[in-house]
């Protein structure tokens, strides 16, 4: 099982595009790329963002996707 340091999931930056959209970063993985990565299941991940353990760094305004860094 990987293991990720707690400060990168408690991180909150969100960054502004020109529009006033959120912009992602090439460091930046879909939930079920980070799912995947962190051999954790997608609903893990929204439970964990629900409870407040586990944020993403990224929700996306539009879609409510979410967005997580390593």
């Amino acid at each position: 099982m990987k293991y990720i340091s707690i400060m990168n999931f408690i991180r909150f930056h969100f960054l502004e595009s020109e529009d006033g959209g959120d912009k992602l970063n090439e460091n930046m993985y879909s939930i079920g790329q980070f799912s995947a990565m962190m051999e954790l299941n997608k609903k893990t991940l929204r439970y964990y963002d629900d409870i407040g353990l586990f944020r993403p760094v990224l929700v996306d305004k539009n879609n409510q996707y979410r967005y997580y860094e390593e």
